[in-house]
């Protein structure tokens, strides 16, 4: 069996550092089985161009349409075409939006489209006031991270152009990309009123919070093969050919860190 398909072990059982999660068994069998599933389906060890439209091609079999999320959450949909991307907006149906939120779905800044993880803050549209502007950034290796937080911004200044606070928000890559775009939202000064960065690719993934699954194989492939460097004029591109683990090179989009950006 190859490295890409290898099945996930069983969680370890003697002594480790750091508190112990304890799932129930009916649940953690489900878990074991969905993650087995997914080492399987979904390629992971991305070294070149042909990888990386690999894991596309997976992740689209499983993509979500605009319909489902719209009718799923009994919102409204408008759609949007500018000259930086596409937008779908939704809406709440039965009040008038108090909030814009801009969302930036996930998939390491290589894949996915703007309906992917949008339930995440779609699903509070009508409760909260508010409507989901979700985009569909470019990605790298054919973009560059330049890119991508203009044509972010852009949506952004649309998007506040009737006043109302904006809330920038992403899941994943998603969340690193829009944590650099709150950076160059302060020097260009465009207005954010927040950020929301769910489980936000930060940094290079080398912290004490992923040394507990170092030893996970479908983890470490993770952590070692999910890197970009930067390219020539900064942006982000995975280069063919790069063994894993080059760590002076591997650089996620806000290894800076986001200290001084709107909270």
């Amino acid at each position: 069996m190859s490295s890409s398909t290898r099945m996930i072990p069983p969680m370890p059982t003697g002594p480790r550092d750091g508190p112990v999660v304890r799932l129930h068994p009916g649940a953690a069998a489900v878990l074991r089985s969905g993650l087995n599933g997914l080492a399987t389906a979904l390629p992971t060890d991305l070294r070149t161009h042909a990888d990386i439209e690999a894991y596309r091609r997976s992740g689209a079999s499983r993509r979500t349409t605009v319909e489902e999320v719209a009718n799923r959450l009994g919102l409204i949909r408008e759609e949007r075409t500018s000259s930086a991307c596409s937008v779908t907006i939704f809406r709440p149906v039965h009040r008038d939006p108090r909030a814009h939120v801009v969302f930036l779905h996930g998939s390491g800044f290589i894949a996915g489209n703007r309906f992917d993880g949008v339930d995440v803050v779609a699903r509070h549209a009508e409760p909260a006031g508010a409507d989901v502007w979700t985009v569909e950034y470019p990605l790298a290796p054919e973009h560059e991270l330049d890119e991508m937080i203009d044509a972010v911004l852009a949506i952004v200044v649309d998007c506040g152009a009737d006043g109302l606070p904006t809330v920038l928000a992403g899941q994943s890559g998603g969340g690193g990309l829009a944590a650099a775009c709150a950076f160059a939202a302060r020097g260009r000064g465009v207005r954010l009123a927040g950020q929301l960065l769910t489980c936000p690719m930060l940094d290079r993934l080398e912290r004490p919070s992923t040394g507990a699954v170092r030893a996970r194989p479908g983890m470490e492939r993770s952590i070692k093969s999910n890197r970009v460097v930067r390219g020539p004029r900064g942006g982000l591109h995975y280069p063919a050919g790069r063994a894993r683990g080059s760590g002076r090179h591997g650089s996620h989009i806000c290894r800076r860190g986001i200290g001084g950006a709107v909270p």
